[in-house]
């Protein structure tokens, strides 16, 4: 890789951060119900589900809830 190829995919990794970053400032400001409707939560509550399938707790397959491991962040 060349010292320019380089300072290119830096470059892409830093936009891609600052993009990152955007994201998580804009979900802190607004309150839990709202961020519970952004294309983020439902993408990632979706994936959650695939991947456990069931309640981790009782084992249901029905009214899955997702909940964070921390609120704290």
């Amino acid at each position: 890789m060349t010292k320019w190829e380089a300072i290119f995919y830096i470059a892409i990794g830093i936009s891609m951060l600052r993009g990152i970053f955007a994201r998580i400032r804009k979900a802190k400001a607004m309150n839990y119900q709202a961020y519970l409707k952004t294309p983020h939560w439902k993408h990632t509550r979706k994936k959650i589900i695939a991947r456990d399938k069931s309640c981790v707790l009782c084992g249901s397959t029905e009214h899955l809830v997702v909940h964070h491991r921390r609120y704290d962040n």
